[in-house]
Formats: structure tokens, C-alpha cells, sequence
């Protein structure tokens, strides 16, 4: 299986939840989840109330099946209860140079 994040990724992406946390302050939970080997995420929660998503997914050209990465993407959600929907807060896009 190939590398996909760089460190500079996962910098770029621990970066984004400490600010996150701070924001968020005591008491939030964080669970962290994987899917495959291109999306990595963290979400928050505070007494069983969603609050904020911080992820990094690996992008491709999705129409080829074993198409190369195009690019990195991390980005930072808060959770509007209200409207049960996400807001973007910050998005960094990392764009990969393929041979």
C-alpha cells in the first residue's frame, strides 16, 4: 500500500484539531475514525451533542478506477444544530503533481 499523507499532511491536519479543541474548550470528546486508506477524521462531542469535524481525504479523479491522487484536502466543519447541517471553517488543499 502507498504512503498518501505526507508528514506536512498530518501536521496540517493535528494542526487543525488542536485549534478546534481550543476553540471548543473542556469537555468535548473527540473520536477519531479511518475509512480506507484516504480519509481520516476527527469528530467532537459534548454531552452526546455533535459539535465540529475536522477530516483530510486524499482526492482523485473518481472517473478511473485506479486513478492517482489529485490533491489533499483538509478541512474544518462546525455543526449548526439548528439547521443540522455543517459549516466550513477553514479548508487547506495540498495539490499532488503526478508523472
Amino acid at each position: 500500500m502507498d504512503v498518501i499523507f505526507s508528514k506536512d499532511d498530518v501536521k496540517t491536519f493535528q494542526d487543525m484539531v488542536i485549534d478546534c479543541a481550543w476553540e471548543l474548550g473542556k469537555g468535548s470528546k473527540q473520536t477519531s475514525r479511518t475509512r480506507g486508506n484516504h480519509t481520516v477524521e476527527v469528530s467532537f462531542d459534548r454531552k452526546g451533542k455533535h459539535l465540529a469535524l475536522v477530516e483530510m481525504v486524499a482526492h482523485r479523479d473518481y472517473g478511473h478506477i485506479e486513478a492517482p491522487i489529485e490533491a489533499i484536502v483538509t478541512r474544518r466543519y462546525t455543526f449548526n444544530d439548528r439547521f443540522g447541517e455543517y459549516r466550513l471553517h477553514g479548508e487547506i488543499i495540498r495539490k499532488i503533481e503526478n508523472k
